[in-house]
């Protein structure tokens, strides 16, 4: 997301140099050919388009002042549901390192660890998918504007409880039972899917959205500062200003 938008304004900038020196020269040969401008000045003329153009285009190494950040309960919601994520992520990582051992382990072991996998997923990781959807959510579909900006993530959030439920149905239909060599890849593509939606939705999350309250006065990885923030019904600051940091 964060590729896309600077290429966006780069090649809006790249245009309207190209439009305004294309059009400035234009204008200089008109007046040129009527004879109202000598060569001599006209050659000044150009240099002076040309670097005008050229100090246009260099607005492109600058940051974009027009990008929209989260200020206030909003930053505070922003920067706790981001140092949720630091936490968790150990957890995910995790996951995968249950479905890797699968076939490594005996039966109970491989069933006990798939579910403690299960026990974080429905405790820790339901409740935060819960919690992002009540409050964080509609924080950043203010801020961000458009139709249903969070959608996508929300469908996620459905995908993955989806994932869990679908998980722990395979662990009670195995429960008591000597695991086949079927059941091991069953539960090991369960394991691996719910890994690869976690990460890939947590990093979707982190880089287009929480993003948005980045700053350099923000706290340091785990700070829960200035939590909890005021609720969303109580009014939340977005502006669309100079991006700090």
């Amino acid at each position: 997301g964060e590729a896309r938008r600077i290429a966006r304004r780069s090649q809006r900038i790249a245009r309207q140099s190209v439009a305004c020196g294309v059009g400035l020269s234009m204008v200089a040969m008109g007046f040129a050919a009527v004879g109202w401008l000598p060569a001599t000045w006209g050659a000044l003329l150009q240099e002076a388009i040309d670097v005008a153009v050229i100090l246009n285009a260099l607005r492109a190494l600058g940051g974009d002042r027009s990008r929209t950040r989260l200020e206030g309960p909003g930053a505070d919601l922003a920067r706790h549901f981001s140092a949720e994520h630091r936490r968790l992520r150990p957890e995910l990582a995790a996951i995968r390192a249950v479905a890797d051992e699968l076939g490594e382990v005996n039966d109970d072991q491989a069933l006990a660890a798939a579910r403690d996998v299960q026990r974080f997923l429905v405790d820790d990781l339901g409740p935060h998918e819960e919690a992002e959807d009540r409050e964080l959510y509609p924080v950043l579909a203010a801020a961000l504007g458009g139709t249903d900006p969070t959608g996508t993530m929300s469908r996620a959030h459905v995908e993955i409880a989806h994932r869990i439920r679908r998980l722990g149905r395979l662990l009670d239909g195995l429960e008591g039972s000597a695991l086949t060599s079927e059941d091991r890849s069953e539960l090991r593509r369960a394991l691996y899917g719910l890994h690869a939606i976690l990460e890939l939705h947590f990093t979707q999350e982190d880089e287009g959205y929480l993003s948005l309250a980045d700053d350099e006065a923000a706290e340091p990885a785990g700070s829960t500062a200035g939590w909890p923030p005021v609720p969303p019904t109580a009014g939340v600051a977005v502006t669309a200003g100079p991006r700090i940091g």
